[in-house]
């Protein structure tokens, strides 16, 4: 899988690694995002490599102009990084 930010963008969250706590965790807090309530998760994503990455990510409903939620939006941060850095 790629990793530069562009090639990122619109990719289904479930594409990437990650282990089954964190998958579970993910698709919870994506339920909840669905139904229009922001939110913020930690978990881990496992890149080819095995070595489980630590991250947080803060989701976001999106909405119409009629405030229907339409989709989500996800940002991950590594743990323990400069601000800014990206895991995804």
């Amino acid at each position: 899988m790629t990793t530069t930010p562009i090639e990122l963008i619109g990719r289904s969250i479930f594409e990437f690694g990650f282990d089954v706590e964190s998958r579970q965790a993910l698709g919870a807090q994506l339920d909840r995002c669905f139904n229009g309530a922001d939110g913020t998760i930690s978990c881990h994503i496992v890149p080819s490599n095995g070595q489980p990455v630590a991250v947080t990510g803060r989701l976001t409903a999106m909405r119409d102009v009629g405030g229907q939620v339409t989709g989500a939006l996800i940002i991950f941060a590594r743990c323990n990084h400069a601000t800014g850095d990206l895991a995804a």
